[in-house]
């Protein structure tokens, strides 16, 4: 009889680790940070953020403002570096809003992206002791 009882417990044991690790992957996700665009690109520009695969496309020519957010707030402390620094640029960057006439002192969670010549990179963005890559595509000015 122990036999069936230790075939069980060794499937609840395994099972129990996945799940943990499953919940671990989650939560290390979320307290990635996380980029969202404030800028748009020019009309005749391209500039797609794809967050569900971490793919920024943007054309050449074109500076980009990102707010960084890390479990739904602004990242302190943000950092970006890109991998090719001939394809792209990134900035750290701080932004004045207007709210109602009046200029307010935007987060300093900002940063710049600019694409400079067609070709591909990771951007790396580093904030609070965690980091989260984009690939990035640089693509020719039309």
């Amino acid at each position: 009889m122990s036999a069936p009882r230790t075939k069980l417990a060794s499937l609840g044991l395994r099972a129990a680790t996945t799940g943990l690790a499953a919940i671990a992957l989650a939560a290390a996700t979320g307290c990635a940070p996380q980029l969202s665009a404030i800028t748009p690109a020019p009309p005749d520009r391209v500039l797609e953020l794809d967050a569900d695969h971490d793919r920024i496309e943007l054309s050449e020519g074109v500076a980009v403002a990102f707010e960084c957010t890390r479990d739904g707030s602004p990242c302190r402390g943000v950092h970006g570096s890109v991998a090719a620094e001939g394809v792209a640029g990134v900035y750290a960057t701080q932004l004045a809003r207007l709210d109602r006439g009046v200029f307010r002192e935007s987060n300093v969670s900002t940063l710049t992206l600019v694409g400079l010549k067609p070709g591909s990179t990771t951007l790396r963005v580093s904030a609070e002791g965690w980091t989260h890559d984009y690939t990035v595509s640089v693509v020719a000015a039309r």
